[in-house]
């Protein structure tokens, strides 16, 4: 078989973005046809942008970042950088019990199947806005306004499977 062939029928393989809800009143997940519990702790109510699934190593487990959409609509916020509509930086989708703005999936059978699902999505390229300082250590975040501790405000280029809508 041809390589481009290959490369075709792999690429139809890979679902297109995933479109996923979080209720915090209800501590329901929906992403397709798999749901499952999760808790929060003040996760912003707002639209995301789901990160490729990744391995974090400060929490030895696969995480989902999440890229907050701007509240002027025109962009959306890196997840390492303070995001000055929320005030909140950091926030994702991982498996395990309860951390400060983050949705986790305590039933890790539930996750490994959410996983699985969002491992299937074909990435995309997104742009975010962030500074230079963005990621630079893995325990800090600097403001997405571009104070002078945090570097000029910049765009990165990140990669994103679907999209999560954060209702109360």
């Amino acid at each position: 078989m041809n390589i481009s062939y290959v490369s075709l029928f792999l690429s139809l393989l890979l679902i297109g973005d995933i479109s996923c809800t979080f209720s915090r009143s209800t501590k329901i997940i929906k992403c397709g046809n798999q749901q499952c519990s999760a808790n929060t702790h003040e996760t912003p109510v707002g639209n995301y942008k789901l990160g490729a699934v990744e391995w974090n190593s400060g929490k030895n487990k696969n995480w989902v970042n999440l890229y907050p959409e701007k509240k002027s609509k025109n962009g959306y916020w890196d997840y390492y950088c303070q995001n000055p509509d929320t005030g909140r930086s950091k926030i994702a989708l991982h498996p395990g019990s309860v951390s400060i703005g983050c949705i986790s999936i305590p039933d890790s059978n539930c996750w490994r199947k959410l996983e699985q699902l969002f491992k299937q999505q074909k990435s995309s390229s997104l742009i975010v806005t962030g500074v230079t300082r963005s990621g630079a250590w893995s325990l800090t975040s600097f403001s997405c306004n571009g104070s002078l501790a945090a570097g000029t405000q910049i765009s990165k280029t990140v990669s994103v499977i679907g999209f999560l809508q954060v209702t109360n």
